[in-house]
Formats: structure tokens, sequence, C-alpha cells
């Protein structure tokens, strides 16, 4: 995908999740616009969060050590912030089971992902102990 398409996607997920969990029903345009920037602020109230929150809209699914890996981050910085958006609302975790023994591991997606996209993380992580 290009930026372009990525930044749109970013766009596209920020919005919508701002209509879903963020939103209230403000009448004013300018009551409206600052319940907007605050949400935006909630999401990039450190480069860690908004890193890991980027990513997760780009690919749609991840767990914490690919995060880890693909950004750069601590182990503690990743769960901190996952376990911050999961608490907005804004990601959730899905748990999957690793084939045959051994712990299950957890898959964080954006919050309305789609199934497809947490199998394809899930075969992402297949080598990988999550």
């Amino acid at each position: 995908m290009d930026d372009g398409n990525n930044d749109r996607l970013f766009i596209d997920v920020i919005f919508d999740l701002f209509l879903l969990y963020g939103g209230k029903k403000s009448r004013d345009p300018e009551g409206y616009l600052r319940d907007f920037f605050s949400f935006i602020e909630k999401i990039c109230v450190s480069a860690v969060r908004r890193a890991i929150f980027i990513h997760l809209v780009s690919e749609r699914s991840s767990c914490p050590l690919l995060l880890q890996q693909d950004l750069g981050l601590s182990q503690s910085s990743v769960y901190r912030e996952l376990n911050n958006l999961v608490s907005m609302g804004l990601v959730e975790r899905v748990v999957s089971r690793r084939g045959g023994r051994g712990r299950p591991y957890t898959i964080f997606a954006v919050k309305g992902y789609r199934p497809e996209d947490v199998v394809r993380a899930v075969e992402r992580v297949a080598h990988v102990k999550c």
C-alpha cells in the first residue's frame, strides 16, 4: 500500500473510532471539533502510543513481540500502551492458541477488526513466540 492509501486509511479509522467511542452528540460545530481534537490528543499523548496505534491501523492487528521488533520498543512500553489503548476502547485483545502445546498468545486488533486481518496476523506470528 502506498503512503497516500495509508494516510487515508488512518484518517478513516480515526474518524470512525471517534464517532463510535469518542464523539459526543455536540450540537455546535465548535464543541464537536473540541471533542475530536481531545480524542486525537488521547491517542497521541505519547510517541509510543501513537506509533503502536498507527502500526495497528496499518497492519490491522499484531502481537506485542512483533510490535517490539517492528517499532524497536521495550516490552514494558508496548504492553503499557496496548493496555491504555484497550482501556480507551480503541483496541481489543483477540486470543488465539498456538497449534500443539504451549500457552495461548494474544493478538491485539483495532476495534472493529475483520477476522481475516487476525488470521493474517496469526500466520505472521506462527514462527514467533508472542
